[in-house]
């Protein structure tokens, strides 16, 4: 079976494009949903982009700095809007 160009770029191209992003939970880098990584934050899993984030989100849980890096984290978020 041979496709036209068009279906071809329909096919096999396009879906490449439209791949679903999400934001790294700890440093907020954009990335494919489909590569990210996992962390057990809070009991929510929530996307992370590389080992490094992943290792500083669970660093924080061990030692109870939870709370602090919440309140820090809001307060970032509040300072870009």
């Amino acid at each position: 079976m041979h496709l036209s160009p068009s279906q071809f770029f329909h096919t096999h191209i396009a879906p490449l494009f439209k791949r679903e992003r999400c934001l790294c939970y700890h440093c907020g880098e954009s990335m494919r949903v489909e590569g990210a990584l996992t962390v057990n934050f809070q009991h929510v899993l929530r996307p992370v982009c590389c080992h490094g984030c992943l290792a500083v989100l669970n660093t924080i849980q061990q030692n109870g700095l939870t709370e602090e890096y919440l309140r820090s984290k809001e307060q970032v978020e509040s300072s870009l809007i």
